[in-house]
């Protein structure tokens, strides 16, 4: 119903946030991951949205790529997983590391994340095998998503007279940042980086 979401942050806290749109608040539940590089209260702020409805509970979640809330909705798929215990997964890992974990079958990595004990692991490695497809298109859209934002984020560099030297030595700061922020962000945060260089 709700794909996504543009409007001014009205306020924001670790697990949820009120957007602003045109004067109608906007309550949006967010893994903490997103939280960490919101910006500041008051700012123009864009999230991919899924709409949830069971019974009595209408709520909205955001995420700051649309792949991101692909995996949500295959993680709430699953019989035992609720959107909670979802957005606590997206909080602690990316989900890229997640559906290697997947694909390696990995009981042992999965249980370090809060929340997951053996049993839910195996069942999470079972239910999710079986749409291995699914994990693999969000894994290469990401990875498509990724190499395209840093190519973009050079040749930004590049073009105000940085150096190939201190442009890799920003991508290696901004690694687990590239996938998650908005190209004009990145581009931001990169020349603060470059005048602490």
């Amino acid at each position: 119903m709700y794909s996504f979401i543009r409007g001014r942050l009205f306020s924001k806290k670790p697990t949820n946030i009120i957007v602003d749109v045109s004067g109608i608040g906007f309550e949006i539940f967010i893994p903490t991951r997103v939280f960490e590089i919101l910006p500041k209260e008051g700012e123009e702020v864009f999230l991919y949205t899924y709409y949830y409805v069971k019974e009595d509970i209408h709520r909205l979640y955001g995420f700051l790529i649309a792949e991101d809330r692909d995996f949500f909705k295959l993680l709430i798929s699953i019989s035992g997983i609720g959107p909670s215990q979802a957005l606590n997964i997206l909080s602690s890992i990316d989900s890229i590391s997640f559906i290697e974990y997947i694909k390696e079958k990995s009981v042992e990595k999965l249980v370090k994340i809060p929340g997951i004990g053996k049993k839910k692991a195996e069942k999470i490695i079972f239910e999710l095998n079986s749409k291995i497809k699914d994990l693999e298109s969000i894994y290469e859209e990401i990875d498509s998503v990724e190499k395209e934002k840093k190519e973009d984020l050079i040749l930004a560099l590049s073009n105000l007279g940085y150096q190939k030297g201190e442009i890799n030595k920003v991508l290696k700061i901004l690694e687990d940042d590239i996938i998650i922020m908005p190209i004009e962000e990145l581009v931001k945060k990169a020349l603060n980086l470059l005048l602490e260089l």
